[in-house]
């Protein structure tokens, strides 16, 4: 069953695409400020990108969970899959260490770095919470408080580099990262390392031998288990529910089976293994 959700959800993803700030409607351009602030970082991520082709949908979604995103109770289950992906790694054998380009390059890649493992926690509450249409958050979560709107600290955006038009190199570490990760696309973070072909290499090369080991496929299991409990205790269903059409739902359930759940341990372990 898992196996036919996964191929379906690949399948989804493909044929759906992305729709990228430069090609959107000002309606959601308008959306993805609101995403954005709400999640305090500089960008719109992937599965937004794919939702956004199914505008209606995402609006309705978004504005009806919004409320619950922008709580303490959301930020401290955030900030528990976030400890939790660390504490997995930090076990994983290994001793390789992640060095970012010198000077001014590596800097800005350690700030990407760290603004995406603090977005990565929030994406993957969010998607449990719209694949299980738990998306409208409960009285107590609302009385939990106001979590900060305020951009996180340091945090930095970059731009994606295509494969087409790329050198061989990195198209060659794409084609190795969607899969090995059995990926239908490659996350936007390699992406956007796309433009530093060496540290992208080395990144890879440290995460690669992990993926899909059981000690990642534990880990991922483990942080599915936290974020499925403290979606229930903190969204329900809403009445009317707010369901997303079949393909959608199949690329949901992509999404939060492996795309981000893997890309939150694959950055945890870079971040762990930094210096």
């Amino acid at each position: 069953m898992m196996l036919e959700t996964l191929t379906r959800g690949a399948d989804a993803i493909r044929a759906v695409g992305e729709v990228m700030v430069a090609d959107a409607s000002p309606d959601v351009v308008v959306l993805y400020q609101d995403i954005q602030r709400s999640l305090r970082v500089p960008f719109v991520n992937f599965i937004f990108r794919a939702l956004a082709n199914r505008p209606d949908y995402l609006r309705d979604a978004w504005q009806t969970m919004a409320p619950g995103v922008r709580t303490q109770a959301f930020e401290a289950l955030t900030d528990e899959l976030r400890e939790r992906a660390l504490a997995a790694v930090a076990s994983w054998p290994g001793e390789e260490e992640m060095v970012w380009p010198a000077g001014e390059d590596g800097e800005t890649l350690r700030r990407f770095t760290e603004t995406i493992r603090y977005v990565l926690p929030q994406l993957v509450t969010v998607i449990t919470a719209l694949h299980t249409d738990r998306i409208a958050p409960r009285p107590e979560t609302l009385r939990s408080g106001a979590r900060s709107e305020t951009p996180l600290e340091g945090s930095l955006g970059l731009p994606m580099r295509a494969a087409q038009g790329a050198p061989g190199a990195v198209i060659t570490l794409y084609e190795d990262i969607k899969d090995h990760h059995g990926h239908p696309g490659v996350a936007s973070y390699y992406r956007a390392l796309g433009f530093w072909p060496e540290a992208l290499q080395r990144a890879w090369g440290i995460v690669r031998p992990h993926v899909n080991t059981p000690g990642f496929v534990d880990a991922r299991k483990a942080l599915l288990q936290v974020a499925d409990v403290g979606v229930a205790q903190r969204f329900v269903v809403p009445q009317p529910a707010i369901a997303p059409e079949s393909q959608i739902r199949d690329l949901l359930g992509f999404f939060r089976y492996r795309l981000a759940i893997d890309l939150l341990l694959d950055v945890s372990l870079l971040t762990v293994r930094t210096r």
